[in-house]
């Protein structure tokens, strides 16, 4: 029987691919990094000063990011604590 199932490639399996620019890898080496977090650190730090998102006319840079994500993480991080204290209290 003839097949006329057209012929599967990367572009057709990860449509995405196609709005990578140029110089974009489709793939990473996974060894690369010990982890997602790993991952991120370094690339915050590689790519600081560039763009990371444009929202309502303002732009954070990466180094934006890392921070405002750091602060955030710190601040959740107290208020849990404060909240495990009020609820300890006798």
């Amino acid at each position: 029987m003839n097949n006329l199932k057209p012929k599967e490639t990367s572009m057709t399996k990860q449509p995405w691919l196609a709005s990578y620019a140029n110089g974009i890898p489709h793939e990473i080496n996974p060894d690369a990094y010990r982890s997602v977090v790993d991952l991120m650190e370094q690339a915050m730090k590689r790519f600081a000063d560039k763009p990371a998102m444009r929202c309502a006319g303002q732009t954070l840079t990466y180094a934006d990011l890392d921070r405002l994500s750091r602060d955030f993480a710190a601040y959740l991080q107290r208020a849990s604590w404060a909240s495990r204290r009020a609820t300890a209290s006798p």
